[in-house]
């Protein structure tokens, strides 16, 4: 495992967490002069994440069993998810979905673009991002088993005009932002697939950056863009129907991420000193965003009618989140990956 990744991972689980916490707390802290909305984009990391993490499947030329491929990635996601779906509805307020929409979640269906906000987010405001990430994985095994049959000599072009094509049809083709539709269509992975291909273009060309200098300037130019996208998220987020900006916030927030990536691997590939605690304060950590990132919502559902104070309430919710995620991780998560590897 890289720290640089486990550490990037547990940083996009922390920030959708401080977002859907927010809700619990004042309208000012959610919207308006600290805008901690903005903080939705983590699901922009992960995205980027998963790019670089697939990229030796869609530009390498290692062979690949589809069938074992997919196995691992259902046993390496989808145990801790059912186990989320199932808890986020014993513990629901009331507001629980029809049986035909809980099947549709089981297959990770419930935000197709057929569908309503509400429908989508019946249960969590999270699980669209799972679907994304399945979608990502079919596309990969598509992707594949055209290799086998196709020779794609320039394979990084070749995703890089699929990418941007679906990007500017999704997004563009029947603009209307202000429609649930058009909204749900940026949900999805033709609109996203932009943002898992800076990934791949973060792992092509990985050992570009010589120096430690240039590493620098790539990570500072990085954040100058995610804070020039958080001072402008408050006046985007208006013309928005959802707390989550697309289109070209989409965009450029991926990029931001893919240049955050790229300078903080370049600088641990260029240093050579070894520092084992941080290391495995990170392994840890990133063991444990996967479960935080799915149970933050749990954690808060159950001390919704036990707490009345908001600022407790959220103080509580994380301390029981992080409990969660280590003790789904340890008897859950682990073996179910070890299970699929095998």
């Amino acid at each position: 495992m890289n720290p640089i990744i486990e550490s990037l991972r547990v940083l996009g689980a922390l920030m959708v967490m401080v977002h859907h916490y927010t809700y619990q707390l004042s309208d000012d802290l959610a919207s308006s002069w600290f805008a901690l909305h903005f903080f939705h984009n983590g699901v922009d990391l992960f995205f980027v994440i998963t790019g670089y993490l697939f990229a030796p499947f869609l530009i390498g030329d290692k062979r690949v069993d589809i069938y074992k491929f997919f196995k691992r990635r259902f046993y390496r996601l989808y145990p801790l998810y059912l186990l989320s779906l199932f808890a986020l509805v014993v513990t629901s307020t009331g507001n629980i979905p029809s049986i035909s929409l809980l099947f549709e979640h089981v297959f990770l269906l419930q935000a197709l673009p057929y569908h309503s906000f509400s429908e989508t987010g019946a249960v969590s405001l999270v699980f669209w991002t799972l679907a994304v990430e399945f979608q990502f994985y079919l596309f990969v095994m598509a992707l594949l088993l055209l290799y086998r049959y196709v020779d794609v000599s320039h394979k990084l072009l070749f995703l890089f005009v699929i990418s941007i094509v679906f990007y500017l049809a999704s997004v563009y083709i029947n603009y209307q932002p202000k429609s649930e539709r058009w909204v749900l269509w940026q949900a999805q992975l033709p609109a996203l697939l932009i943002e898992f291909f800076f990934g791949i273009v973060v792992y092509s060309y990985r050992a570009l950056i010589k120096v430690k200098a240039q590493s620098i300037v790539l990570f500072l130019l990085s954040c100058s863009l995610l804070v020039v996208l958080y001072l402008y998220y408050p006046s985007v987020a208006s013309l928005s129907l959802t707390a989550r900006p697309f289109a070209w916030f989409n965009l450029f927030s991926g990029l931001a991420y893919a240049g955050l990536l790229a300078s903080l691997l370049a600088w641990q590939r260029l240093t050579p000193k070894c520092y084992p605690t941080m290391k495995g304060v990170a392994i840890f950590g990133g063991g444990l965003s996967y479960a935080v990132y799915l149970f933050h919502e749990v954690a808060i559902l159950w001390l919704l009618k036990i707490v009345e104070s908001s600022e407790l309430r959220v103080f509580l919710a994380v301390c029981l989140t992080v409990l969660l995620a280590w003790g789904l991780n340890k008897f859950v998560e682990n073996p179910a990956r070890e299970y699929g590897r095998r």
